[in-house]
């Protein structure tokens, strides 16, 4: 095999990495919609416990793959417990809180629902039906002096 060949059949691979809220989502979608006609292969690596990216990334045609030691929540919640939880939170916590984000089952509900969030400010909707995939909730916190046990706590009492 001689070197052009071997260069025309390589792969370029792009490395992101960065903690929550460093735009790495944005940056993969961008890179997995733009029309630039090239094989590109991405890791991404996500600081933290829990990675949600791959479930917040755009439909495409590749596959996609999670590699992770995250714990990934199993659960169903209930909206008007969940709008109250998140409403305490934010108004007791919300300066502690950097940067949250997540996907959630909500009862009766067909579709994930999406929120994120920095400090004080919330932005959640309704997103892509979740079809086939298992219903699973995850969310990611980042903040100081947050009480991971009243976290959990708090979203265990929003169950439905």
């Amino acid at each position: 095999m001689t070197s052009r060949m071997a260069d025309r059949d390589r792969i370029p691979v792009t490395v992101l990495t960065g903690f929550l809220g460093a735009g790495k989502t944005t940056l993969l979608n961008r890179i997995l919609t733009e029309h630039h006609g090239q094989r590109i292969a991405v890791i991404e690596n996500e600081f933290g416990e829990i990675g949600i990216d791959q479930a917040l990334v755009v439909k495409a045609d590749e596959e996609i793959f999670e590699m992770n030691n995250g714990c990934i929540c199993c659960t169903v919640f209930d909206e008007a417990r969940l709008n109250a939880w998140f409403g305490r939170l934010l108004r007791e916590r919300g300066t502690d809180i950097f940067r949250m984000k997540g996907i959630l089952a909500i009862a009766g509900s067909d579709r994930r629902f999406v929120f994120q969030g920095v400090h004080m400010l919330f932005d959640g909707r309704p997103d892509t039906p979740w079809g086939d995939r298992p219903r699973r909730s995850q969310v990611v916190f980042i903040g100081k002096h947050l009480d991971r046990a009243a976290l959990r706590e708090g979203l265990g009492s929003c169950l439905a």
